[in-house]
């Protein structure tokens, strides 16, 4: 059962609240799971992308910026001994 957020990025502030955004600008479809493994470092999401566990759709030139600033220290997933 999907349960949606809004994550609202403005001027260097986050903010999230439960429910769907209403004309985002950027929408991310993930499992709690893919979520986890973002923030754990064990995936990256470029991998989850090509598995087709994340779905974005939306703006490329924010999803991009994301990337960039948002996720870059998640992109390079930790060696799991």
């Amino acid at each position: 059962d999907a349960q949606a957020y809004t994550l609202r990025l403005n001027r260097g502030r986050v903010s999230v609240r439960k429910g769907c955004a209403r004309g985002a600008d950027l929408t991310m479809r993930l499992s709690l799971a893919a979520l986890a493994s973002i923030f754990l470092r064990t995936v990256s999401t470029d991998e989850l992308l090509r598995s087709g566990e994340l779905q974005v759709t939306g703006s490329k030139a924010l999803w991009r910026r994301l990337q960039g600033t948002v996720f870059p220290a998640w992109e390079t997933p930790i060696e799991q001994e």
